[in-house]
């Protein structure tokens, strides 16, 4: 009886040990995880304290990540990704602490979902740790990516929070992503007043990301000019994403002629805005 019993625990941990296998290689098909891949993207950093959202401050330069060192732990595959600055640093980049000249970064590919993770002594933090297991950590990505796919819920928040809940928008529904490749644009809320919007490729990557504070004008883009993967060099020219009105209030002043639709397309004037926002 006990190794009947002790058969079938083994057979339980082989499935779910190939089960992990089989989400890690879906990932892998979608998200670039090699050593040595690399990515160049623009950086845009807008800052309205002074001019507003019609004419803010802006910092513009390159920034390359690339993936450094790849880790298999028992919780799936911790990389390392480090992110250097190509052009020298803007004026605004004194003003604004977030902006680095050059910082790593890791991630874990866990499942199906690839995570921002801290790390201590080339391990994951025990807090981190328990809060992954206890499903307490929201997924910055999952695959496969489908219309209305949904991720990023966890244990310890009302499910109505829609912080760092993500949503996807729509797939090849407006021009901002890569000719002759499925792009999924998808959004989460990141704290009051500030969205974050995606544009993700199938075995490509992040093509796009905007992070837009509503309200009192701030706005952080990345856009995708480079790829090296598998150990080939790609160029994008891909079109500027941008945002939709959250509100009427969005389309105030300038704002109108800032936002767009959802599927990229302008305003002719303050009530189309105001008429779009307000459904």
């Amino acid at each position: 009886m006990r190794a009947r019993l002790f058969g079938l625990q083994a057979m339980v941990v082989l499935l779910l040990c190939l089960a992990q296998v089989q989400a890690q290689n879906i990932v892998s098909e979608w998200y670039p995880s090699r050593v040595g891949d690399s990515w160049m993207y623009e950086r845009e950093e807008l800052d309205g304290a002074n001019g507003g959202i019609a004419n803010p401050e802006t910092g513009r330069w390159r920034v390359e990540e690339t993936i450094e060192s790849s880790a298999r732990l028992p919780e799936g595959i911790l990389i390392l990704k480090r992110s250097r600055a190509l052009d020298p640093l803007p004026v605004i980049a004194h003003r604004i602490p977030s902006i680095r000249a050059n910082e790593a970064a890791y991630i874990l590919i866990a499942g199906d979902c690839v995570y921002d993770v801290q790390v201590e002594n080339n391990q994951l933090a025990r807090q981190f740790r328990e809060d992954l297991k206890a499903n307490r950590v929201s997924a910055e990505f999952c695959f496969p990516m489908t219309q209305g796919k949904v991720w990023g819920r966890v244990a310890d928040r009302p499910r109505y929070d829609p912080d760092f809940v993500w949503h996807m928008i729509g797939i090849n529904a407006d021009p901002y992503g890569i000719g002759g490749a499925t792009t999924f644009h998808f959004s989460a809320r990141e704290g009051s007043g500030t969205m974050v919007d995606r544009w993700f490729a199938k075995g490509i990557g992040l093509v796009q990301e905007i992070t837009e504070h509503h309200g009192t004008y701030d706005e952080s883009r990345l856009r995708l000019i480079r790829t090296t993967t598998n150990g080939q060099t790609r160029d994008y020219h891909v079109v500027p994403a941008h945002a939709v009105p959250l509100s009427s209030s969005d389309c105030d002043g300038y704002g109108w002629q800032h936002f767009v639709r959802a599927d990229g397309s302008s305003f002719a004037d303050h009530s189309s805005c105001v008429k779009y926002a307000s459904h």
